[in-house]
């Protein structure tokens, strides 16, 4: 029992201490999300997309609008992913703290270009409570003056604050369970947390896709990344 709550022993404490330091980078980058999100309605261009999209959207039916969601939704799901293969797999050398590190570095930066995507792609994900809400629902169409810039401002800091903070609870309390199990891989709990987090913020049918890849990818990549540690560990070590 005392193993169990080591800050210092691996792979149990160690893990605790991995969850602390991605925690933080990724609070920064959700939190710069919300920011992003603040910034592109305060400058209308979430308008502007608002209306490409209404356009597109009087041209086919409910649908086919959300068929066309659900694929942007497996695309971005696709390219998230993308930075664990690419940071992970070719860092054994850094394993275990560097490894882990690099690859939540690089989801918590994808989600923060996610944010910027789903906005490039008509998404207006516009996070206020558990709604997403075009930008015009908000009044943020238009010019808003210094008290509305100054609300809104602060409505997008709670809200970044709110998602930051029920990650790192949420990820401490599986990553405990996971580590205590003999899992000290805690980036699958970030992950899973992170993406159930996100779910009451984001539009049902883009989340289904975007889920569906990372599924997928999650099972692929600890086949592939077991069997090159194998290999490797067993060849030059």
């Amino acid at each position: 029992m005392v193993d169990i709550f080591s800050f210092w022993d691996y792979p149990v404490g160690m893990g605790y201490i991995l969850s602390l330091m991605c925690l933080l980078s990724s609070a920064i980058f959700i939190f710069m999300v919300g920011m992003t999100n603040f910034w592109y309605s305060s400058v209308n261009i979430s308008s502007m997309l608002g209306a490409v999209s209404k356009k597109f959207s009087a041209e086919v039916n409910q649908s086919q609008v959300q068929s066309i969601s659900g694929t942007n939704g497996v695309v971005v799901g696709l390219f998230f992913f993308t930075f664990i293969y690419v940071f992970g797999i070719f860092s054994p050398w850094c394993y275990p703290l560097g490894v882990h590190t690099v690859m939540i570095t690089g989801v918590s930066l994808s989600m923060w270009i996610t944010g910027i995507l789903c906005n490039m792609l008509g998404e207006d994900i516009i996070y206020v409570g558990h709604f997403c809400l075009p930008s015009e629902s908000l009044g943020l169409s238009g010019v808003m003056s210094d008290v509305e810039l100054i609300s809104k401002f602060l409505q997008w800091i709670t809200v970044s604050l709110r998602l930051s903070l029920n990650m790192i609870v949420g990820t401490f309390m599986i990553t405990g369970v996971f580590n205590f199990v003999g899992v000290s891989e805690s980036i699958f709990c970030f992950t899973f947390l992170s993406g159930m987090s996100v779910i009451s913020y984001m539009k049902i049918f883009y989340y289904l896709g975007f889920w569906f890849v990372c599924f997928f990818m999650w099972i692929s990549y600890y086949i592939f990344t077991s069997f090159f540690y194998m290999y490797f560990y067993g060849n030059f070590i």
